[in-house]
């Protein structure tokens, strides 16, 4: 049996993976981090290269190593790629740089031989910890960790699905097949959607197409994060963890989240593009999609009355709004009689356990962590309530 059982490999898993190796001193054969892609990471760098992410919003002290300051080391050694930059107060790194140290963290923890391939299909108690069905066999833990990432399901507004429907050049951002890639000098790009991913594709598609248009529901707004810092530890955490009523948990999260706002980086490469006129910005809702006898989209609702031609639409419109985890999630609430709040999301003990030898972390744990629950530096609040059994109180 073994010891822990990590379901999930991207950022959070990873990281938590190399915690409970390297602080907590479980022995590697006992622990293994359950995860359908072939490397740590892997869905995660398939994202940010979809969106021709550049510079990473987080701040330098997180990433997937124990240490906090390693990434910071990192990029001062020999070791860093010539082209790895740190920008701003914060030091937030280039994804150049987080990609390689996150490589050189992976090869010196040993983290690639933790993992084993599959997918969960379903997970029951057994005598001494839980059994983990998969979809490449059966694992027993004493211990279980969900780690799962975003929702499986792309946000795809109801006018975008029925324009797919009726053959429109539109693509979601995070599909598989990378819409962003092979862009030609001769196309015109509708990106669709706020905040740094849309800004991303957005800037991206402006250096190579002939025109591009950036339509968002509301005015660009500024943020340095996605939440206050506060919220990574006490100043805004203790008052949260005093009120225990899900549901005012739930709406204090709504509340504190900032998104569809760009940071300070972002802001400037925006302004930069729009005031060479490489990119046009509109506001707008629910364009209207016409196509043409050569597949274009004719488009209303974009700024003007006017009608706008693309030959590709983009949408940076990220994740369905649902919780995430499968069916799976519900099965075993169910079987062992445990406590969801209204929202479908898992009541937590402040050790982040749901059941004994159970814990949840990631976007599942954010009715116990706050709004930075999803983030790196939600995985390193994990980690405290994990390895060292505190919070913020």
């Amino acid at each position: 049996m073994l010891e822990w059982l990590i379901v999930g490999g991207g950022v959070q898993g990873s990281y938590l993976s190399n915690v409970v190796v390297h602080a907590l001193g479980a022995a590697p054969e006992r622990v293994r981090v359950l995860d359908p892609r072939a490397g740590p990471l892997e869905a995660w760098r398939q994202r940010a290269r979809n969106c021709a992410m550049d510079f990473l919003r987080s701040p330098g002290v997180h990433h997937i190593d124990v240490d906090p300051f390693s990434l910071l080391r990192y990029a001062r050694s020999e070791a860093a790629p010539p082209t790895a930059e740190l920008w701003g107060r914060y030091q937030h790194p280039s994804l150049c740089l987080f990609e390689a140290h996150a490589r050189a963290v992976i090869e010196r923890a040993g983290l690639e031989a933790l993992r084993t391939p599959g997918e969960l299909r379903h997970l029951r108690a057994c005598d001494g910890g839980y059994r983990a069905d998969t979809t490449h066999g059966e694992l027993r833990a004493r211990r279980v960790v969900l780690a799962v990432g975003p929702p499986r399901e792309l946000n795809w507004p109801a006018w975008a699905r029925a324009a797919r429907e009726r053959g429109a050049p539109i693509a979601h951002l995070f599909d598989e097949d990378a819409p962003l890639a092979g862009l030609a000098t001769h196309e015109r790009v509708l990106v669709v959607g706020s905040g740094c991913t849309a800004a991303h594709a957005a800037l991206h598609s402006a250096r190579r197409a002939r025109s591009t248009t950036w339509l968002t529901r509301t005015a660009l707004r500024g943020a340095e994060y996605d939440s206050e810092p506060g919220w990574l530890g006490p100043k805004f955490l203790r008052t949260f963890e005093r009120e225990r009523a899900p549901v005012q948990r739930r709406a204090t999260i709504d509340a504190a989240r900032q998104p569809g706002t760009l940071p300070e980086r972002l802001q400037h490469a925006v302004a930069l593009a729009l005031r060479h006129g490489r990119l046009v910005h509109e506001l707008g809702d629910e364009p209207r999609i016409e196509l043409d006898e050569h597949g274009h989209a004719h488009v209303r609702g974009v700024g003007t009355a006017r009608e706008h031609v693309f030959e590709r639409i983009v949408l940076a419109t990220g994740f369905a709004r649902v919780r995430p985890g499968d069916g799976w999630i519900d099965a075993l609430a169910d079987e062992l009689g445990l406590e969801r709040a209204p929202c479908g999301y898992p009541v937590l003990a402040p050790t982040l356990e749901w059941a004994p030898g159970l814990y949840v972390t990631g976007q599942l744990a954010e009715l116990e962590l706050g709004p930075t629950a999803r983030n790196i530096g939600g995985a390193r609040l994990a980690a405290e309530r994990l390895v060292l059994g505190r919070s913020a109180a």
